[in-house]
């Protein structure tokens, strides 16, 4: 069974050499790419474009990175890093090349782990590649996988969006990823996402101030106030008696917020360590008033 690698030393020395290898950066950073919601504006991309189309469920699965390396005994170590750093070393049976450095974009489970994206195979650097041949190298390395105790799956894409317009599923999106761009680590602005607009959500970061609750985003990493809940008004009271009765609430958490004709609490995320920025919330707004279906994009 896979464990949890706890010590902070050991996680530190990891994602250094994960960084080292992909990003060059030193710190504690999280090296994958974000696509963006798409936006009315951008469908001239994939008009002009050679995109592909996947399906992934975003909220059952979490992001993560699946990375094989040599330690500092030589020996092979492969690892699963989530976005908050929980890091899981697993039994991996596999060409002794790849752990020369592999590093793969999945999304994990405890009963599967599905690769979406390559990086870096047996220590080289393809995210100039074209996707498709990413995706090519992640399949052979799943077929020379000897065993794995956790089952590796590669993502089915498809060249036609029509293919896989309908229907989706709760917790599913669209990702749109261009063939012929590489890929980068951060926020890039070729790479989409689509959901229905309506489930597209937000996050707050939760203060109390004597009864009333603050709720916070942030501007260039600074919390800024976004919104503040008087429990002495009684539409209020409702909001703060519902926010503090969260399954997993506590004082300065990370809240889900939706936002259609009024202001939604969802739930209490245990994932997310800073809350939306300003910009994004804007960003989401804009996308919630141009209500694209999934119709709109297929030409």
């Amino acid at each position: 069974m896979f464990t949890e690698i706890t010590d902070t030393q050991f996680k530190k020395q990891i994602i250094f050499l994960l960084n080292n290898n992909w990003t060059g950066k030193s710190d504690m950073y999280f090296p994958l790419q974000n696509s963006i919601n798409i936006e009315r504006r951008y469908i001239f991309k994939l008009r002009n474009f050679n995109y592909l189309f996947y399906r992934k469920n975003t909220q059952e699965t979490l992001r993560a990175i699946l990375f094989l390396f040599l330690d500092k005994n030589a020996e092979n170590t492969a690892v699963i890093i989530l976005k908050d750093f929980t890091i899981y070393k697993i039994d991996l049976n596999c060409s002794r090349d790849y752990y020369n450095n592999s590093i793969f974009d999945i999304s994990y489970t405890p009963k599967e782990i599905c690769i979406y994206d390559t990086f870096f195979i047996s220590g080289k650097k393809i995210n100039k590649y074209s996707f498709i041949d990413r995706i090519s190298e992640a399949e052979t390395f799943k077929h020379n996988i000897l065993n794995s105790e956790i089952p590796i799956v590669i993502t089915e894409y498809t060249r036609e969006l029509k293919d896989i317009s309908s229907p989706i599923e709760d917790g599913t999106e669209v990702f749109m990823i261009p063939n012929d761009l590489p890929i980068i680590t951060g926020v890039n602005y070729s790479c989409f996402k689509w959901k229905p607009s309506n489930l597209i959500t937000f996050s707050l970061l939760v203060k109390e101030e004597q009864d009333d609750i603050l709720l916070y985003s942030t501007i260039f990493k600074n919390e800024t106030l976004f919104a503040k809940i008087h429990n002495s008004d009684p539409e209020g009271s409702k909001y703060t008696n519902f926010i503090k009765n969260l399954e997993g609430y506590t004082p300065g958490c990370i809240i889900d917020v939706n936002v259609s004709d009024k202001m939604e609490i969802l739930n209490v995320n245990t994932f997310k360590t800073i809350p939306s920025t300003i910009r994004s919330i804007e960003k989401i707004m804009t996308i919630k008033r141009e209500n694209l279906s999934l119709n709109e994009l297929d030409f």
